[in-house]
């Protein structure tokens, strides 16, 4: 793989890295299964803490509007 990237810019390098990295992540992270299609969130992702995330991800938002003291 050094030989390959030896001669390109760095942007192009940057990219080829950035697509091995992502095909790697979707093959060792496990998705849900649906019925039809694959699943959105990741297995570990559970509903109630799922639930949990968006509503610190708001209180988040909310306090970066100063809403929140």
């Amino acid at each position: 793989m050094r030989n390959a990237l030896r001669d390109r810019g760095a942007e192009q390098n940057w990219q080829i890295f950035k697509d091995a990295f992502h095909r790697a992540q979707e093959l060792s992270i496990p998705r849900c299964k649906k019925t039809a299609k694959e699943g959105k969130r990741e297995v570990w992702l559970s509903q109630d803490l799922l639930v949990k995330l968006k509503g610190k991800k708001e209180m988040h938002k909310w306090w970066n509007q100063g809403k929140v003291f």
